[in-house]
């Protein structure tokens, strides 16, 4: 669970997205969904 007032280091790197909107492997068409493990992994919903 996330707190509601959680707070994150601002010197974040983009994994994906941040061009536009596209079908390659680094970019996202229409995400809906995210999702953070206990690891800390990543999986996004497009």
């Amino acid at each position: 669970n996330t707190p509601v007032n959680g707070k994150w280091k601002q010197n974040g790197v983009t994994i994906a997205g941040g061009h536009g909107q596209g079908n390659a492997t680094n970019e996202l068409n229409e995400p809906y969904g995210l999702f953070v493990d206990d690891d800390q992994r990543v999986v996004i919903a497009d």
